[in-house]
C-alpha cells in the first residue's frame, strides 16, 4: 500500500481537461468509506479491468493544507497510476473547518483500512 499526496494548489493553477477513461480500467465514482450523521466521506476508485490477482494498492490523498482541495482534481493521476497496474483509491476528506485536527488524518486512515478490507474485490 502506498500513500501519496499531491498538492491541490498547483493542479488548481493548470487544471487538464479531463481525460476519458481508458478502456483498460474501471472507474467507480462516489464510495463511501465513511460517515459521520449525514456527511459521507467519499472516494473513487480506478482499478485495471483485467486484474487477475491482487494489485498494489494506491490511496492518492489531495493537498491544500488540510483546508481546500478536494479529489476531483486528481482524476487523470488516478487513471494513469491504475493504467500501470495499481488499484488507487482518490479520496476526500473532512477539511479542517468541517473537523477539528486530526479529523482529516482519521479519514485518511480510515480509507487505508478500507482499501485493506475490500482488497480482494478490485
Amino acid at each position: 500500500m502506498i500513500l501519496c499526496t499531491a498538492s491541490a494548489f498547483s493542479q488548481q493553477k493548470n487544471k487538464p481537461a479531463l481525460a476519458p477513461v481508458p478502456e483498460s480500467i474501471v472507474e467507480t465514482l462516489d464510495i463511501e468509506f465513511e460517515k459521520y450523521g449525514d456527511r459521507a466521506v467519499q472516494l473513487d476508485l480506478y482499478a485495471p479491468k483485467e486484474a487477475t490477482k491482487l494489485r498494489p494498492g494506491i490511496v492518492l490523498i489531495h493537498g491544500g493544507g488540510w483546508i481546500g482541495g478536494s479529489r476531483k482534481a486528481f482524476r487523470n493521476t488516478a487513471m494513469r497510476l491504475a493504467t500501470e497496474g495499481f488499484v488507487v483509491a482518490n479520496i476526500d476528506y473532512r477539511l479542517a473547518g468541517e473537523a477539528k485536527f486530526p479529523g482529516c488524518v482519521s479519514d485518511a486512515k480510515t480509507a487505508v483500512r478500507w482499501m485493506w478490507a475490500h482488497a480482494k474485490q478490485n
